[in-house]
């Protein structure tokens, strides 16, 4: 009894990280924000409109949105795969036979 409730927490606990990380991709549309906003910086630095710290704030802006969206898909492929683990499926997901590998000479 106190074994399923053990294996059925960690189940739950694995949806749980696997639906915050689901949300957390959101930072995707914030990388294409802060691109097209340093795009439009530089834009009009070279129009004399702008000025180098502003081109840098925007491109600093950028770099933390693109590092907060691989972070993000790191974070998503690792709920994944503990979801797997936890629900015993990550043979299966990967189309792995284990009979079939232990005939194969």
């Amino acid at each position: 009894m106190q074994l399923e409730q053990l294996i059925e927490a960690d189940v739950r606990n694995a949806i749980q990280s696997m639906e915050s990380a689901k949300a957390r991709l959101a930072a995707s549309a914030a990388r294409q924000s802060a691109e097209a906003q340093h795009q439009s910086e530089l834009r009009k630095f070279q129009t004399g409109t702008s000025t180098v710290f502003l081109v840098l704030q925007r491109q600093t802006a950028m770099i933390n949105a693109r590092d907060l969206e691989i972070r993000s898909q790191a974070d998503l492929s690792k709920a994944i795969a503990e979801y797997e683990r936890a629900t015993a499926k990550t043979l299966e997901s990967r189309s792995i036979d284990i009979q079939k590998a232990a005939k194969t000479p």
